[in-house]
C-alpha cells in the first residue's frame, strides 16, 4: 500500500503545533506514524502533535494492508522558528541636521524578512529599504523599523533619533 500525507504544517511556521492528514491507495489500511527519529506507533488520520520544539522536524506515515503487506512511508519536512528576527538601521540623518528630508538604510539578520517602518509616534506601515521622508518639521525626531520573519515572528524595533534644527543663532 501507498501511503500519502495530504496536508501539514508550512515552512516555515512559527506554531509549535501540527496537524496531519493521510491516506492509502488500499482501503481498510492500519497506519503507523513517527515523528523525527522517534518509534512508529499505531495511528490513524488526522495525527496531531503538540509543544513541538523549535527547528526541523520530520513526519513520517507507513500503511500496512489487509494482507499484512507495508508499504514505504511517506514525509513531511518543515522548520519551526521561534526566533524573532533583528532589524538594524545602518544609515540615517546626522544629529542635528538642517535638513528636513531623511533616508535610512536597514536589514534584518534574516533572509526574506519583511518590514514595518513608523516616524515618531506614527502608525506602522510597510516599508523596504531604502526609506525616505521629506518635509519634516523641526525639533527632535525618532525613526522606527522592525523585522517580520518568514515565519511569523516580528522582532522589536530598531530606533534612529535625531534633531532637526532650522533656528538661525
Amino acid at each position: 500500500p501507498i501511503a500519502t500525507i495530504s496536508s501539514g504544517p508550512d515552512s516555515p511556521t512559527n506554531n509549535q503545533s501540527a496537524t496531519f492528514q493521510f491516506t492509502s491507495n488500499e482501503d481498510d489500511s492500519t497506519f503507523q506514524c513517527r515523528m523525527d527519529s522517534g518509534s512508529w506507533s499505531s495511528c490513524s488520520s488526522p495525527k496531531s502533535y503538540s509543544s513541538l520544539s523549535e527547528g526541523t522536524h520530520s513526519f513520517q506515515v507507513k500503511a500496512t494492508d489487509e494482507a499484512g503487506n507495508t508499504g514505504g512511508p511517506d514525509y513531511h519536512n518543515w522548520t519551526i522558528d521561534l526566533t524573532d528576527p533583528v532589524a538594524t538601521i545602518s544609515s540615517g540623518p546626522s544629529s542635528p541636521t538642517n535638513n528636513q528630508s531623511a533616508t535610512f538604510q536597514f536589514s534584518s539578520n534574516e533572509d526574506d524578512s519583511t518590514f514595518e517602518c513608523r516616524m515618531d509616534s506614527g502608525s506602522w506601515s510597510s516599508c523596504s529599504s531604502p526609506k525616505s521622508y521629506s518635509s519634516l518639521s523641526e525639533g527632535t525626531r525618532s525613526f522606527q523599523v522592525k523585522a517580520t520573519d518568514e515565519a511569523g515572528n516580528t522582532g522589536s524595533p530598531d530606533y534612529h533619533n535625531w534633531t532637526i534644527d532650522l533656528t538661525p543663532i
